[in-house]
């Protein structure tokens, strides 16, 4: 559709708008192609960066990187999303020490509330950036595991700072 490849437009679109301080790592296929939705690399500071621009509601830097109908799609629920909708997804990482059963899975995010308002990108081995929308905060965490009950914790923390509904 852009005429470029997926890594070429997401630097014009979104990483540039970011601010981003470092280039970004994306795996390919044996084609070359960038997978769209998983194997995407940057420093903690540009995951930050990339959590605050849905915080801001796709605004950085006076810069739109996403379109707000994006963030809007994003952050509700509509008919279409009925097998994905919050309560019916299985949680990211769960085990027998995260007993987890309420979030949501739309647009390769995990939500967190029923109400959109706390996005979550979830990575490999308990890598994750949490965004509370009301609040404009945002959690990175780096991890090695996600066979802890790690949610309660970033939860509690994210409310105590004023994101509780």
């Amino acid at each position: 559709v852009a005429g470029t490849t997926l890594a070429e437009f997401a630097q014009e679109a979104l990483w540039a708008p970011l601010g981003a301080e470092a280039d970004a790592s994306w795996c390919t296929d044996s084609e070359g192609q960038e997978y769209n939705c998983v194997n995407f690399a940057c420093r903690v500071r540009d995951w930050a960066r990339l959590g605050q621009l849905g915080a801001q509601r796709g605004v950085m830097n006076g810069r739109r990187g996403v379109s707000e109908a994006g963030i809007d799609e994003i952050t509700s629920w509509g008919p279409r999303d009925e097998q994905v909708r919050y309560g019916t997804a299985p949680p990211p990482g769960a085990s027998a020490l995260c007993d987890l059963t309420d979030v949501g899975y739309k647009c390769y995010i995990w939500h967190l509330k029923s109400d959109g308002s706390r996005p979550m990108f979830n990575g490999a081995h308990g890598q994750r950036v949490i965004i509370d929308m009301r609040t404009q905060a945002v959690v990175v965490q780096t991890a090695v595991t996600t066979e802890t009950a790690w949610l309660p914790e970033l939860e509690a923390m994210l409310d105590a700072a004023g994101g509780k509904a």
